[in-house]
């Protein structure tokens, strides 16, 4: 890929990374949401599946918050 287009992959990356941090911050205090939180299960979906695309979007970045989590996280 030649630097054009990874510069485009980038951004494109990073403008999702955004929007997903804005759609868990909850700006809408649940007014607009993909699927309602008043269903057992299926109603937290959502969220889920944004916080694994926001963590794969910025260990794309080089952020790999899941490493905090190990037991040698302090090494």
């Amino acid at each position: 890929m030649n630097d054009a287009g990874k510069l485009v992959r980038s951004v494109l990356v990073w403008l999702v990374c955004i929007g997903l941090a804005v759609y868990l911050m909850n700006p809408g205090s649940g007014q607009r949401e993909l699927l309602t939180d008043d269903k057992p299960f299926f109603g937290n979906l959502d969220e889920v599946v944004a916080t694994v695309i926001l963590i794969s979007g910025l260990r794309y970045f080089g952020l790999d918050i899941a490493k905090f989590f190990s037991k040698d996280a302090g090494e």
